[in-house]
């Protein structure tokens, strides 16, 4: 990165009163020592996030919310793409392309949380302009969204959403560049004695960011190490736990149905992403859960949950709720799992006849026992 990016991105957080290195939430998610590599990329540095998003596949929809902050719109839509060409271009070098084993498809597979939301998109202007702002705020699966969302909205919602998105992207592009010109504008007005000054508290801020980045990234190996070691032994296991995210409940859940040296790896790899205080809540949760008489599958359950959406208001209609809808606004598999153990039915946290059933007769009991 060249001295005069590198002082114009640290000139523009003084000038907008920020803190040039965030407290850990507000890094995009991403490793930290990552988030400053990205962060530390100028606006016309396109091949660098090419290579990064490359080099750390797990974290591309990461490092391109974190690289807006400096980079333009068009720049990193570009990057994007050029880092999935990349990709597809060396698996076809080894192989022929298959469409399932594309990378990206298949981590479009698994984002049922996203494939959700842009299949309940229709062709009304609320929807257009929502559609718009997810292919903005997620440019690595443009052609998955555009594609899901297609049998609702048709071929017209889809044109007016790409538009928006791109006028969106131009008029930001535009006010980027003349926050970019004044400042520039303003670091050429500065005084000699001025720029030494500043220059060796660049310096000095650089020297502590190495020291702290290679803390981080022993940390981060410790991450990986406890993802390697999951993914040779519990596969399932660390692909559940990388679609919870910070999910206390279901971390929860999952630690107490797995052996002592799977809980220990899954304590440290969620300590390392979140925190020791997401870490506490886990641990909280997970003494405080009882009545579950086997594993389920998280994932799937969800997945089963999002697809049959009539029975899941039925059953939530039924129970009044009662604390079943997690943070994200659907159905918790665990909370369901519980239910169905504590009234012995079949435990698999999908909502079924069964459970709908056994919801109904909570609920007239409910109101027999005067509790409603």
């Amino acid at each position: 990165m060249s001295r005069e990016n590198q002082t114009e991105h640290q000139q523009a957080n003084r000038e907008g009163g920020e803190e040039e290195r965030p407290e850990p939430e507000y890094t995009h998610g991403l490793p930290p020592f990552v988030f400053h590599r990205v962060r530390a990329l100028g606006p016309h540095q396109e091949d660098e996030l090419v290579q990064l998003l490359r080099q750390f596949p797990a974290f591309r929809e990461q490092i391109c919310n974190a690289a807006a902050k400096n980079m333009p719109g068009r720049t990193i839509r570009s990057a994007a793409d050029m880092a999935i060409a990349k990709d597809r271009a060396d698996a076809a070098a080894a192989t022929p392309l298959d469409p399932s084993q594309d990378p990206i498809e298949q981590i479009w597979a698994q984002r049922f949380d996203l494939q959700l939301q842009v299949s309940r998109l229709t062709a009304n202007d609320a929807d257009i302009e929502q559609l718009a702002l997810l292919i903005r705020q997620q440019p690595q699966y443009r052609t998955q969204i555009l594609r899901t969302a297609k049998p609702n909205m048709g071929d017209e919602g889809i044109a007016m959403a790409v538009n928006e998105a791109r006028q969106a992207d131009m008029a930001r592009d535009a006010k980027q560049d003349q926050a970019r010109k004044a400042r520039q504008e303003a670091e050429a007005g500065k005084s000699p004695a001025d720029k030494a000054a500043e220059l060796q508290k660049d310096k000095a801020q650089e020297q502590q960011w190495a020291a702290a980045d290679r803390a981080e990234s022993a940390e981060y190996k410790k991450d990986r190490a406890a993802s390697e070691w999951l993914q040779h032994n519990h596969p399932d296991t660390l692909a559940q736990l990388n679609l919870m995210g910070k999910d206390v409940d279901s971390v929860a859940y999952m630690l107490a149905f797995n052996d002592d040296a799977t809980k220990e790896h899954i304590r440290h790899l969620v300590t390392v992403r979140y925190g020791e205080g997401f870490a506490s809540q886990v641990e909280a949760q997970r003494q405080a859960n009882h009545g579950i008489s086997k594993p389920i599958d998280v994932a799937a359950a969800r997945k089963y949950n999002a697809a049959h959406s009539d029975l899941v208001e039925h059953f939530l209609v039924a129970v009044r709720d009662k604390g079943f809808v997690g943070e994200s606004g659907e159905i918790d598999p665990v909370k369901v799992a519980a239910f169905q153990s504590a009234r012995s039915i079949g435990v698999d946290g999908k909502v079924g006849a069964h459970t709908i059933s056994a919801a109904k007769e909570y609920s007239a009991q409910s109101k027999i026992d005067g509790l409603e």
